[in-house]
């Protein structure tokens, strides 16, 4: 597949970020988490990763690339779709706040857990303001 070198390069980081998730345990919603990342804000467009494959298997080319309906453009080297209810949350974010690049959406407990917080995370070292 033919992707100019702006977009090739978001897939591999896209595709880069999955594996870092996945190795630091962030994975253990399956396949319900998504992670968004805004290719081009002229057009909306996003990348976004197959509903059905597991972190540890999604690859630059398996991305697929939807707009802000969450029709997908391009599916990528999958048949797979997107997971629209997680995308919808997704693509409000990414309409109210077009300077946001990137969502990741996770359902680890540890995220959970803190989030319920009424304080929730506090950036007090560098681990949380990451």
């Amino acid at each position: 597949m033919g992707y100019e070198k702006g977009e090739k390069i978001l897939r591999c980081k896209l595709a880069a970020t999955f594996r870092l998730l996945d190795s630091f345990g962030f994975s253990s919603n399956g396949i319900n988490s998504i992670v968004t990342a805004r290719l081009n804000a002229d057009q909306e467009l996003f990348l976004a990763n197959p509903y059905g494959l597991l972190f540890h298997e999604v690859t630059a080319s398996s991305l697929n690339k939807v707009d802000m309906q969450g029709a997908i453009v391009d599916q990528g080297t999958t048949n797979f779709g997107i997971n629209n209810s997680q995308f919808i949350v997704h693509s409000v974010i990414h309409a109210a706040r077009p300077d946001i690049r990137c969502i990741i959406g996770v359902g680890h407990s540890a995220v959970v857990a803190i989030s319920s917080l009424k304080s929730g995370l506090l950036p007090l070292t560098k681990d949380a303001a990451v």
